[in-house]
């Protein structure tokens, strides 16, 4: 892998479109691939996000301009950030034999009013991805020299793919690999009977007004378990990372960046 310089100032480097696997879409073999952000060498091992991009799952653009913000407040910090392509408007056949046969049962246990696609192939076909893309972080960690126990996030369909592989893949005896924590943004879960409370650290944030996204999947999550943080901004654009339109650049990625920092303190009292 080759790295290109992100900021000068701080060393950090990034290197864009990384195949970490392939999957079938349509029919066809396709390739999948993720960008990524690290620090500056020497600095130790670099805490990790792994960041899912919202879409509906159903759209192709990829937000490369966001995840390079996002890579340069984290790197800045001595995090690590990878932002992965994940497959859009999936449907049943691509899906790997487990979830197919899954597939029947989940409709039925799915939460309430989703938009669709929310609780069907297109997010099983996300979360495959998803992991197939902690997979291969796990695999080159040592390599990258990134921190075990990665923190997953996304906003919109990212935050339900965040949340999916990280309570719906194991309670559905995929592989996965260890995380330290979730970070949602106007996402939630697709399955709310596969949350195992205090399992993780989980920081939301969801508007009461986002007109596709029900606030009350969230909700029901936080009421079994006291120690999710839901934030619910009234102000907040349904993705955004910030409460309000006009908050500072230091407030909303400082709280990413305060959250990566609990994940990683507790990830090491448990080592």
């Amino acid at each position: 892998m080759e790295f290109d310089p992100l900021d000068p100032n701080t060393g950090a480097r990034f290197a864009e479109e990384i195949a970490y696997a392939e999957a079938r879409l349509a029919g066809e073999a396709t390739t999948l691939a993720l960008d990524l952000y690290l620090p500056a060498e020497a600095r130790g091992e670099a805490p990790l996000l792994v960041w899912f991009h919202g879409g509906g799952f159903n759209a192709q653009a990829f937000p490369a301009v966001q995840h390079r913000r996002l890579g340069r407040q984290l790197t800045a910090a001595g995090f690590a950030l990878a932002a992965p392509r994940y497959r859009q408007k999936a449907g049943e056949a691509d899906l790997g034999p487990v979830l197919r046969r899954a597939l029947p049962d989940l409709s039925e246990n799915c939460a309430p009013n989703l938009p669709e696609g929310f609780s069907g192939a297109p997010a099983l076909a996300a979360m495959e991805d998803a992991l197939s893309a902690l997979a291969w972080l796990e695999a080159h960690r040592a390599a990258l020299g990134l921190a075990p126990n990665p923190v997953v996030a996304g906003s919109e369909a990212g935050g339900f793919t965040a949340f999916n592989a990280a309570f719906a893949a194991p309670s559905l005896g995929l592989a996965s690999i260890p995380l330290g924590g979730v970070l949602s943004y106007s996402g939630g879960l697709s399955w709310p009977g596969c949350f195992v409370p205090g399992r993780l650290p989980v920081f939301a944030m969801q508007t009461p007004r986002d007109p596709r996204i029900p606030p009350e999947n969230l909700r029901h999550l936080a009421r079994s378990d006291p120690a999710l943080e839901l934030i619910e901004a009234p102000e907040q654009q349904p993705g955004s990372i910030k409460l309000w339109p006009g908050e500072a650049k230091a407030e909303c990625y400082g709280r990413i960046r305060a959250f990566l920092k609990r994940c990683s303190a507790r990830a090491a009292e448990a080592a």
